[in-house]
């Protein structure tokens, strides 16, 4: 099924989950773009966006946003 994102909405959501008490303001958005493109490449084929399950793939977006995150905090 093809999708659309909206972007701002995730940003926003990972915004309310995550900090950037400690780390720089800019570093922290661009650390959380990286992990929602990487999260979107995963989904995207021949240039569409294709999620059967919006749940599994906010967990694979969260999952990738802390990972990410988690390279910032060591």
């Amino acid at each position: 099924m093809e999708e659309n994102f909206d972007r701002e909405y995730y940003i926003a959501a990972i915004c309310d989950k995550y900090s950037c008490d400690d780390i720089d303001v800019d570093l922290f958005f661009e650390t959380i773009e990286k992990a929602i493109d990487k999260t979107l490449d995963e989904y995207t084929e021949n240039g569409k966006l294709l999620v059967d399950d919006w749940d599994i793939f906010d967990q694979d977006l969260d999952t990738n946003v802390s990972n990410e995150l988690m390279e910032l905090y060591d």
